[in-house]
């Protein structure tokens, strides 16, 4: 009975032996599949994301900036993270601009400058981010309430000057340098023609002494503008209300130089 037993457990054993060899000759088999098909899906992955950026291109050099818009959001879906996410996102920045949505270029602006805080062409962030700021400010309520220019908030006027002034500031060498500084002349006329419908408001109000405040202020911040000029007449009509006959003669002669008629 023993010795049977004993018989049993070295055919075990030799059999034992014998799968553990064939084992070992599958492993390399296995690898190679296992390593082949990750291959082959990898290539098939990367063939497919650039058929799809190509299709987003073509979309956006058309002109079909809707169409490219709904491929980004795809791709950006199903491919979280790829070889092209730095450049969907410019694209969706330069598409959501083109189709005039700024709310969402400025928040993809904030999400890329999360992601790449170093990118090489950021005075090209700084202008768009800043044209889009212009963008909100011409349309918030324009074309719904008809409201003019300084009847609304220049919040985001004030934005886009602030951020063309670091474009010139800190990117002075910018291919986009000539076009801030238009934008950034249309822009200070636009924050001064609102600073001196304050003015116009707080003279009818009989508060002179905030309109000297404001008109002190514009002329250092919007001195080079039409608006600052047109703040002398109400300077001066403040002074002599107020009594102060000195400063309103002050005030007078550089009226008279620039050929400004005085406020009854």
């Amino acid at each position: 009975m023993k010795k049977t037993f004993l018989n049993n457990l070295d055919k075990l054993y030799t059999q034992f032996n014998i799968v553990m060899y064939n084992c070992k000759l599958l492993v390399p088999i296995i690898f190679f599949l296992l390593f082949g098909c990750v291959h082959e899906v990898h290539h098939v992955q990367k063939q497919e994301l650039h058929q799809m950026y190509q299709m987003i291109r073509k979309k956006l050099d058309l002109g079909y900036y809707k169409g490219a818009i709904k491929l980004l959001r795809s791709f950006e879906y199903y491919y979280p993270i790829s070889p092209y996410t730095k450049q969907m996102l410019l694209d969706k920045i330069y598409a959501y601009y083109k189709n005039s949505d700024f709310m969402l270029v400025l928040k993809t602006i904030n999400k890329f400058i999360l992601i790449y805080p170093n990118y090489e062409n950021f005075d090209y962030i700084l202008y768009i981010k800043a044209l889009s700021e212009e963008g909100l400010d011409k349309n918030m309520f324009n074309s719904f309430l008809k409201l003019n220019e300084t009847d609304r908030n220049p919040q985001y006027a004030l934005l886009a000057f602030k951020d063309f002034m670091k474009l010139i500031h800190y990117y002075p060498n910018s291919i986009y340098i000539n076009y801030a500084k238009k934008h950034l002349f249309y822009l200070k006329e636009r924050l001064a023609r609102y600073e001196l419908s304050i003015i116009k408001f707080y003279n009818q109000s009989g508060a002179y002494v905030a309109v000297l405040n404001r008109c002190e202020n514009m002329l250092k911040k919007f001195l080079d503008t039409q608006s600052a000029k047109e703040s002398l007449q109400y300077m001066e009509y403040a002074y002599r209300k107020l009594g102060l006959v000195h400063e309103s003669n002050k005030i007078k002669q550089i009226l008279q130089i620039n050929r400004i008629k005085l406020l009854n």
